[in-house]
């Protein structure tokens, strides 16, 4: 029997991972991910992402950003870090 598919909106991501689906920049997700203008859950020393939050997130922002652009992920309020563990 096949293993069921993940859910990828409800999956944890890297920040390479998330970059690709994204098609932006990964050192640009970090920055936006320091700064709280994206969530992101922390790890120890590692930080993930879920894309369906960026995707929400970015919406709230408006039109500045949207998957594939080659514009930045937008400004807007912070969001908070999440700590696991």
């Amino acid at each position: 029997m096949a293993r069921p598919q993940p859910d990828l909106d409800q999956t944890l991501m890297t920040a390479a991972q998330l970059a690709a689906a994204l098609q932006v920049n990964e050192k640009d997700l970090y920055r936006k991910a320091l700064r709280g203008e994206i969530p992101s859950y922390k790890f120890g020393k590692c930080r993930r992402f879920r894309l369906s939050e960026v995707l929400e997130a970015s919406r709230d922002r408006g039109p500045e950003y949207r998957p594939g652009a080659r514009k930045s992920l937008g400004l807007g309020r912070p969001m908070p870090v999440r700590r696991v563990g």
